[in-house]
């Protein structure tokens, strides 16, 4: 019998309140090592809200997250440790050549030359990191933010609509890169996206979201088993919601 890791990340009731508003109601989800788990809900369904709370950018109202075994609220510098993320928008000096950029994050996370330089062959610029930020396109920028947030070889690496703005060659490539870093390196990947398309492509498992609330979570690949897609479960969890209200 096979023993079940634990999750890298974990959700337990999470809840985010702004005065009488809930943005994000109880929920609950976790994610494990070798894995791609999908947060899709339709924009401002909450998940941008819930990514803050997971890498201790916006207060938690109650309930709990945790990363590697670290509670946010009472451990956050040892559960940060674990994470790489790009939330919102990549952060990186556009003056700076792509190689400055990851020496720079290489220092802050207090990592080796030989860190950067794995880090440089995993971008796949390694032909561009001599120019300037400010010069790369889009998918460019993505996965130099991408190779800085894997600095430190996090356990968890989030991803906040990483796709916005690429065109279909660079989110090919993008897909490939998260696949690899996830299936083959071990890294537990937790992406937000309101694009079905595209989750269903990459992702292991989604969680569905909508104002703030649990809608279901789906395995990709039951649902190909069973002859369905990610279009019709979103759709029946909708409905559902929308029955019972």
């Amino acid at each position: 019998m096979s023993i079940q890791s634990p999750p890298v990340f974990e959700l337990r009731d999470l809840t985010k309140r702004y005065k009488k508003r809930t943005v994000v109601n109880h929920l609950s989800f976790s994610g494990s090592a070798n894995e791609i788990v999908g947060f899709l809900g339709p924009n401002g369904a909450g998940k941008t809200t819930t990514l803050r709370m997971m890498t201790g950018l916006s207060p938690i109202s109650s309930g709990s997250a945790a990363i590697c075994g670290h509670d946010i609220q009472k451990e956050l510098e040892a559960a940060l440790a674990h994470v790489g993320a790009i939330v919102e928008t990549p952060s990186l000096y556009n003056d700076c050549t792509g190689m400055e950029n990851l020496r720079l994050f290489a220092k802050i996370k207090n990592c080796t030359p030989a860190d950067v330089d794995e880090m440089a062959e995993l971008s796949g610029l390694k032909e561009r990191l001599c120019d300037k930020v400010s010069a790369y396109s889009l998918g460019m920028k993505q996965r130099l933010g991408i190779s800085t947030a894997l600095l430190g070889k996090p356990s968890l690496l989030i991803l906040d609509e990483p796709t916005n703005g690429l065109d279909p060659l660079a989110i090919r490539n993008l897909r490939a890169f998260l696949k690899k870093l996830s299936h083959e390196d071990g890294v537990c990947v937790l992406i937000s996206s309101h694009m079905l398309w595209e989750m269903e492509k990459l992702c292991d498992r989604v969680v569905i979201i909508n104002e703030g609330n649990f809608l279901g979570e789906a395995d990709i690949s039951r649902l190909s088993r069973e002859n369905t897609n990610l279009e019709d479960y979103y759709v029946s969890c909708v409905e559902a919601e929308e029955g019972e209200q």
